[in-house]
């Protein structure tokens, strides 16, 4: 979806701290009521059986196969996942049209901000995050499905109360019912769990009804898993909640359920857009993707560090504590008199001590970065198919 500055000709793209259409030109901030697209994405209705669609242009990645839609205001072509210049275009298509959109409050350059804050201190920091790019972070929608789910049960519990030394077991029963608006459930099959729960919480009172005016300066990602995959995430997460609720209403510890019976029904289902900016870069031949809530300014990823100089680090610092722990203890073996293997015993403990605390947070910094990597994003990105 593309709009010309009615002052100057020059692209309008949407405004995250204005939720209005801004001129990068001119600096004009406009409605997009009256104004007159140009080109991109635009909303068209499929005859066969009644579904709104959006038109849209299709780029993808000849590195990791990503495809996303992109309007025609991009002018680099970076791809948001792997990092490498091969963004090309590559088709018209449809996609479904969504019901809704959360829009992006949170701008680049906090984005920016925020990862610089989170990741730029230290030495082991790689200059691709000390001297960010800000035209390498990308906005993408991220798409999710939302459920409206009507919950009851009737359960039979058991719990534990003490009254001084006694201790006695009681049986309750509960029923209830529950009705859960918009669970969010991302629709993104190959994108990492793990990542995109992390991202969470967004927060749906704040949804927009769909115009493809949020999209002007954005990627769009397309939902690539059936409802049916979904449904059974939703109603588990609607269990969960309703279960935790029953049991603390049972006065009692040691709460177990004996016995429920479930009903529930999926009241509405509603597709929507949710957004994150993506920071992209490689750093020893490895892509590595940051992510930021495009609503809440949460940081999701880690950064990568340098291994080489992160072993060396850790060691040294080892051997240097090591060295101190055990000046400050000799004094000590003087006066006890102990053997030489006694003392060179205890100062082999003290030098093991550090060295091992510092290989556990070695280990700790890999697990976290293995998230950070886009080993499992590749899996997303690949053989993208929109509109199923």
């Amino acid at each position: 979806m593309i709009f010309d500055c009615p002052s100057c000709g020059a692209i309008l793209m949407f405004d995250p701290e204005t939720g209005m259409l801004k001129c990068e030109s001119c600096n004009n901030l406009y409605e997009s009521g009256q104004l007159n697209e140009k080109t991109g994405c635009h909303t068209k209705r499929e005859q066969d059986n009644s579904i709104d669609t959006i038109e849209c242009n299709i780029y993808s990645c000849t590195a990791c196969g990503a495809e996303i839609i992109v309007n025609d205001v991009e002018s680099s072509t970076f791809c948001s996942y792997c990092g490498r210049p091969t963004l090309i275009f590559s088709r018209i298509d449809n996609a479904k049209k969504p019901q809704y959109i959360l829009p992006f409050t949170v701008t680049k350059e906090r984005a920016a901000s925020l990862i610089k804050d989170n990741f730029a201190k230290g030495e082991l920091v790689p200059e691709e995050i000390r001297n960010l790019n800000v035209e390498q972070i990308r906005g993408i929608y991220i798409p999710y499905w939302l459920f409206d789910i009507h919950y009851e049960d009737e359960q039979l519990l058991q719990g534990s109360i003490t009254d001084g030394k006694n201790t006695r077991t009681y049986k309750y029963f509960r029923r209830a019912e529950s009705n859960y608006s918009q669970i969010a459930i991302e629709a993104s099959l190959r994108l990492n769990d793990t990542v995109s729960r992390k991202l969470n919480p967004y927060h749906t009172a704040y949804l927009k009804p769909f115009s493809t005016d949020y999209l002007s300066g954005f990627y769009s990602d397309m939902f690539d898993v059936s409802i049916d995959k979904l449904e059974g995430q939703a109603i588990l997460r609607a269990q969960n909640t309703f279960d935790n609720e029953i049991r603390r209403s049972v006065v009692a510890s040691n709460v177990k359920t004996l016995k429920k019976n479930p009903k529930f029904e999926i009241t509405d289902l509603n597709y929507a857009l949710f957004p994150a900016w993506f920071f992209t870069f490689r750093s020893e031949g490895k892509p590595y993707t940051l992510l930021v809530n495009g609503q809440t300014e949460k940081v999701v990823g880690n950064a990568p560090f340098d291994k080489k100089k992160a072993i060396r680090a850790f060691f040294l610092l080892g051997f240097l504590l090591s060295i101190l722990l055990w000046c400050m203890i000799y004094p000590f073996f003087l006066i006890i008199k102990t053997t030489y293997f006694v003392t060179g015993l205890y100062g082999f403990i003290l030098a093991f001590l550090p060295l091992k605390h510092g290989l556990k947070t070695l280990n700790t910094l890999r697990a976290s970065n293995r998230l950070t990597t886009l080993t499992s994003t590749d899996q997303y990105v690949k053989d993208r198919q929109g509109g199923n």
